[in-house]
């Protein structure tokens, strides 16, 4: 859908100079295309719930051929962060409809009396985004005594995926989820994402003690490739101190 020109040269060093961030600070990283391996993996990660259905083997299509993720260990060999992309043509539809599909399959009597009729994503800007699209999550950093947080790794890591994702795919769009807690906070801008909006997966009458309310972050593919001119990635992650 578009046509602006990448300079895979500049994305390259702005990969190695998160990858070469990541190592100063005791992790290694490599690209996996494994998702039974990140399915297993997960369930023994404190705090990594399984992988939403988009990086679900057993729900959906996945594979080396539209997605990959991404693997840190630390100096024993521990995992120690996670994260993981995937690509989709929308050319024939829109996001709000992929994330409506993705929702109305979770809204089980246990959440929801009826799913019948309800908008699951009413975020306007998700009913104009098509085209080459990719869906960035499982964003996970080991936390605690023996974590990884307040190093700057926490900001930089997810950018690591939105520059490989522009090297593979060159995308239209790359999009996640963000939840109210996360959009509170400015994490979502710390990834990299500026631009947001509200109810992207909602469900308000919900069995739950509250509203279900997921924002979306997205960049479009010029937003991206100004991302990757962004230099001195080691101080911006300082700078964030996150």
């Amino acid at each position: 859908m578009t046509n602006a020109v990448v300079d895979y040269l500049q994305v390259s060093r702005y990969i190695a100079g998160i990858d070469s961030f990541a190592k100063s600070q005791g992790i290694k990283l490599s690209i996996r295309n494994d998702f039974d391996q990140l399915r297993d993996l997960c369930k023994s990660l404190a705090g990594k719930p399984v992988p939403f259905a988009p990086f679900h083997p057993d729900y959906t299509d996945v594979g080396p051929h539209n997605a990959l993720w991404v693997e840190g260990r630390n100096g024993r060999g521990d995992v120690v962060h996670v994260q993981a992309v995937r690509c989709d043509d929308l050319s024939d539809t829109t996001l709000a409809r992929q994330i409506h599909g993705l929702l109305e399959s979770y809204a089980t009597d246990e959440i929801l009396d009826s799913a019948k009729d309800l908008d699951f994503c009413q975020a306007p800007t998700a009913r104009k985004i098509t085209g080459k699209v990719c869906y960035h999550g499982e964003i996970w950093l080991r936390g605690g005594s023996n974590g990884y947080r307040g190093k700057g790794l926490s900001s930089m890591l997810p950018r690591l995926i939105l520059g490989l994702a522009l090297a593979r795919w060159t995308p239209d769009f790359i999009w996640g989820f963000g939840h109210d807690w996360l959009v509170e906070r400015g994490i979502p801008q710390k990834y990299g994402y500026h631009n947001l909006e509200p109810r992207g997966a909602y469900m308000e009458n919900s069995k739950l003690s509250r509203p279900i309310n997921s924002w979306i972050m997205w960049l479009s593919q010029a937003d991206l490739i100004d991302l990757t001119h962004e230099s001195e990635q080691a101080d911006l992650a300082v700078g964030m101190g996150y």
